[in-house]
């Protein structure tokens, strides 16, 4: 797992990568980032079903707390190109 920060996001967009908003579903209605999907950290292996092992994934949500978990979660499942997504909470 890396940390990275929204100045990163359109370089591993560009390859690529899924950016997932780990928040609960009302949180990511009110506001998310573009081109993010919604899978809530208790739903997290449900990406088991959605992506290879090989796929470069994003995670984030306001404070950076689920979305580390997440990303603790899928590496321990064998994916490599995670990444955390650092942001500055007010966007939330």
């Amino acid at each position: 797992m890396q940390n990275i920060y929204l100045n990163d996001l359109d370089n591993l967009l560009n390859k690529g990568a899924i950016l997932i908003d780990v928040r609960e579903y009302h949180e990511y209605l009110k506001k998310h980032l573009d081109h993010a999907i919604n899978i809530p950290l208790n739903n997290i292996l449900t990406i088991l079903d959605k992506y290879k092992k090989d796929s470069i994934l994003i995670f984030y949500c306001k404070t950076g707390t689920r979305s580390k978990k997440a990303c603790e979660i899928i590496f321990k499942l064998g994916y490599k190109n995670i990444y955390n997504l650092i942001i500055n909470t007010t966007l939330f």
